[in-house]
């Protein structure tokens, strides 16, 4: 079931966002690893390098290769996560992508798989922890460009409004809750190098 999932189903890292609470792109933080520091980025992509494709979405101001992933660039500038879902469900070989976001480098493989073993494989899915809602770990698939154009088109870029016309099925992934920890300000980052000490 394992290999199934992973043939059938790609993997795309979220890595165009704009970081403006950072200051600086979360691509670039390191994070400690058993050979070495390594970035968010690199941890991620080592992370789900089981996948048979695998794929990362990035902006037009980017300039990001890594071995083993297809670099998408977002087809609409600005407008959040929304256009890099979009456009890499446009460009990937298979029906449906198993989306990642770039500011969560503690995201486990084994978190991955409880949720693809979860999919219903009908609707679009997302994570939900402790209540919180987490659109950016997912699954959307072919189906939902339709909508996501339609969204797109009429400048409602929330992911919540996506769902709630898709009326994707949510997947309660709270006894994964460290996964999900999320780096958005350089506070959040410098408690994840503490903890990972």
């Amino acid at each position: 079931m394992m290999k199934a999932s992973m043939d059938s189903v790609a993997v795309a890292i979220l890595s165009g966002g704009m970081s403006s609470r950072m200051g600086k792109p979360k691509t670039d933080l390191l994070v400690p690893n058993a050979d070495g520091n390594v970035t968010f980025l690199e941890r991620l992509c080592r992370n789900f390098s089981a996948f048979s494709y695998r794929y990362i979405a990035i902006n037009a101001t980017q300039d990001i290769q890594m071995p083993g992933f297809v670099s998408i660039v977002d087809k609409f500038e600005k407008i959040g996560p929304i256009g890099g879902i979009y456009s890499v469900l446009k460009e990937s070989s298979t029906e449906a992508v198993f989306f990642i976001a770039c500011d969560m480098p503690s995201f486990s493989m084994e978190c991955a798989m409880r949720i693809l073993e979860k999919w219903n494989k009908e609707s679009p899915c997302f994570a939900v922890v402790n209540g919180h809602r987490e659109p950016l770990v997912g699954i959307y698939t072919k189906n939902c460009i339709p909508l996501l154009e339609k969204l797109i088109s009429e400048k409602k870029y929330k992911l919540g409004i996506f769902h709630e016309q898709m009326k994707s099925q949510v997947i309660d992934m709270s006894e994964f809750e460290s996964d999900f920890t999320n780096i958005n300000t350089m506070d959040d980052y410098e408690k994840m190098k503490e903890m990972e000490r």
